[in-house]
């Protein structure tokens, strides 16, 4: 737990999001550097009217992990209303590749692997050298399509703010809280409130873009573009395993960062209890992953093991058609939100409003320790490890009780 004393007010030092003092050090430095000895920003355009522009070619940059990038693209149809003739391209981390690529309203997908955000089990020096082959890969290919504006939504490092720049975009637009402000011709700052969502964020880059307030508010993620037959889910399975609409519940028990994890011995009574009545379908990737649903799943009737068997697209078909889904901080619940299916999901104590969903039926649970929100972590996370499996099993049923099997609300 996080000592109260160690708490900051707000997550911001000098315009930075950066609690790190050796990352806050680079971010200035490199600051320093773009902004007066590389000449970044020599054609800044500060006076430049954004809501004159009329691009035929508009970039959105977002680099992060897959959940960032599906409230990202809540922003797609903000833009095509705003501008009805422009193509609209999209620079991601090729592990939101598929999300994007299938996108109906993405007319071109460029890709680039920053090596913060690189979870694979690559070497350092390996992560690094996919950084700069991607990236030039991206900044030739971005050029060859001649963008009039680029807009990145990460309001955290690492941006791409770069990448616009060295491929020549003249009128390109984000937060300096990421780092290399000098990068963008419209720099903005982040203005940050406690019970802010990234929504907000994002729509304030859109509002000073001249779009329309009541297209900004209704923003929300739409992901009904992957959803297929569950019919089609079926070369994924071993034989005798089927799953009917709604007579299943999703546990995703898995995170990104292991920080975000609830216990396995909480996640194995959870089950345990819920496999008598409902089949229980296990979805996860990675080796790690695979290894915590194997030890939840021993030995319990009713269970089905999809970790590592479903592409994207396959991932939230099951999703669609689930009776429930339970899981953490993690794309799965951002996925049942976008798609309206209610879930439960266990939630850090850190800016605890800033991610967890906003539509759709989700019930979020946080702890109850004093800490919350702190805003920076902690390697104990009592504000997740606290929820008792008693605790969420109550949540669970509660969810159950007010949706029928067709995930309709019951009156």
């Amino acid at each position: 737990m996080l000592p109260l004393e160690e708490i900051p007010s707000t997550p911001l030092w000098r315009g930075f999001y950066a609690h790190n003092r050796l990352l806050r050090l680079y971010l200035l430095a490199s600051h320093i550097i773009t902004r007066d000895l590389l000449f970044a920003s020599k054609n800044r355009s500060s006076t430049l009217s954004l809501g004159g522009l009329a691009p035929r070619r508009i970039l959105v940059c977002n680099g992060a992990h897959l959940g960032d990038v599906v409230i990202a693209s809540s922003a797609l149809p903000v833009l095509r209303s705003r501008f009805p003739t422009a193509e609209i391209g999209f620079l991601c981390g090729s592990w939101a590749q598929e999300l994007v690529k299938a996108h109906p309203l993405v007319n071109y997908v460029h890709v680039a692997d920053h090596w913060v955000l690189n979870r694979s089990k690559l070497s350092l020096t390996r992560r690094i050298a996919r950084t700069v082959r991607t990236s030039l890969q991206s900044i030739s290919e971005i050029r060859r399509l001649k963008y009039d504006l680029s807009i990145d939504f990460y309001i955290f490092y690492p941006n791409l703010a770069e990448i616009p720049w060295a491929a020549g975009v003249p009128v390109r637009i984000g937060y300096g809280s990421g780092g290399f402000g000098a990068f963008f011709t419209h720099c903005f700052e982040l203005p940050f409130r406690l019970n802010a969502h990234m929504l907000d964020y994002h729509g304030y880059l859109l509002a000073n873009l001249g779009c329309a307030d009541e297209e900004v508010k209704k923003m929300r993620p739409s992901l009904d573009y992957l959803v297929r037959p569950l019919s089609q889910v079926k070369a994924a399975m071993n034989d005798g395993e089927s799953l009917e609409p709604g007579a299943y519940i999703v546990l995703h028990i898995g995170a990104g960062d292991p920080h975000k994890e609830w216990p396995v011995t909480n996640w194995r009574t959870v089950a345990a209890e819920l496999c008598g009545q409902y089949k229980l379908v296990f979805t996860g990737r990675g080796r790690r992953e695979s290894e915590l649903i194997a030890q939840v799943i021993d030995g319990l009737p009713n269970s089905i093991n999809l970790c590592n068997r479903l592409d994207l697209s396959s991932f939230a078909s099951v999703v669609s058609k689930a009776r429930l889904v339970i899981g953490l901080d993690s794309v799965a619940v951002h996925i049942a939100s976008a798609l309206g299916v209610p879930s439960v999901a266990l939630w850090s104590g850190i800016y605890p409003s800033l991610f967890k969903p906003r539509f759709g039926r989700c019930d979020v649970i946080i702890g109850s320790v004093p800490c919350v929100p702190c805003l920076r972590g902690c390697g104990e996370r009592e504000c997740i490890r606290s929820v008792s499996a008693q605790t969420v099993l109550a949540r669970v049923n509660r969810a159950l009780e007010a949706t029928s099997p067709d995930g309709l609300a019951k009156a």
